[in-house]
């Protein structure tokens, strides 16, 4: 187990990446539960439409150097549990997109990793699918898989003009240094009547507020903007889009990633935190009882929007 440190880290205070207004309200500051680094990063809330966001943040070299390593918690693929957690995602994820788009419609994954769900999309239909990944290792993976991978951000990634029917982001947009930017160039690579899911966790969750610092959606500092309903659905309507919906999903692994974050608070021993997480598949199904739970009561702590670009946008 590496010594705690603090690292010397270039901060950026931020304007609201949604309404641009820069008189945010301090909501808390919480550490890194991934790494053995000390520092503490503060979340804000702005005052003019409610927003919530990481700021002052890392400079975007200083958080690709520290905090997205290979061995990121979310490129990382070893053991049962992530087996089965890849391969329930993977499949409920395509059973809601299947009929959505023809046949033989384009398919973008963006922030596609290794390429899993890429893959799966390739595999089970006729679609022509292709991914961008920022994380050279990641792309280089996909890529090794037979996949048609860019490696590169959505904005640096440069798409034609109507280029996709469908473009999918799991756990990306509260990633993006560049929110307008990015969402404004998913708006462009979409076909008129092409549709846009993200999935995001959803800070207003009933389950946020029992664990604080310590809820796995907060995920500092790499998560940089944290959405609510409202938030995501302003955001998206701004830049053109009809929002159709967003509804919970039923994801039983963060409760587990809350929980261990917790233990590792309190520094409980390492064994201890690791069975009690996120990587132990019997903790992550007993986890699922809340999460059915929340999802009867109408909001879990993650959710899925589903927006559209209008036809008249030809």
């Amino acid at each position: 187990m590496p010594e705690p440190m603090h690292l010397d880290l270039t901060l950026e205070s931020v304007s609201c990446p949604v309404c641009g207004d820069n008189d945010p309200r301090p909501v808390l500051r919480a550490p890194d539960f991934e790494t053995h680094y000390t520092n503490e990063f503060q979340v804000v809330r702005c005052r003019a439409c409610g927003m919530i966001y990481t700021s002052p943040r890392p400079s975007m070299d200083d958080l690709f150097r520290y905090f997205y390593h290979d061995n990121y918690v979310c490129y990382t693929h070893s053991g049962l549990a992530d087996t089965l957690r890849e391969t329930y995602l993977c499949a409920a994820r395509f059973k809601a997109l299947k009929h959505l788009i023809p046949e033989t419609g384009r398919f973008l994954d963006v922030g596609c990793s290794h390429g899993y769900f890429l893959d799966y999309v390739k595999t089970r239909s006729r679609w022509e699918a292709s991914g961008c990944e920022p994380s050279a290792e990641m792309a280089e993976r996909a890529k090794k898989r037979g996949l048609d991978v860019v490696n590169a951000t959505l904005v640096q990634a440069a798409y034609p003009d109507k280029a996709f029917d469908l473009v999918y982001m799991s756990h990306v947009l509260e990633h993006v240094p560049d929110l307008a930017d990015t969402v404004r160039e998913v708006f462009r690579i979409l076909k008129p009547g092409g549709l846009f899911i993200t999935e995001n966790p959803d800070v207003d969750a009933p389950i946020r507020k029992p664990f604080g610092p310590c809820w796995w959606g907060w995920h500092l500092p790499r998560h940089l903007s944290h959405f609510s309903r409202n938030s995501m659905t302003r955001l998206l309507t701004d830049h053109g889009f009809e929002v159709k919906s967003v509804k919970p999903c039923f994801r039983p692994g963060p409760i587990a990633w809350s929980i261990q974050n917790r233990l590792k608070r309190r520094k409980a021993p390492a064994a201890l935190a690791s069975f009690f997480g996120v990587h132990n598949p019997l903790f992550v199904a007993f986890c699922g009882l809340p999460g059915l739970i929340y999802l009867k009561g109408g909001h879990t702590d993650m959710m899925e929007t589903r927006a559209v670009k209008p036809l008249e946008s030809l």
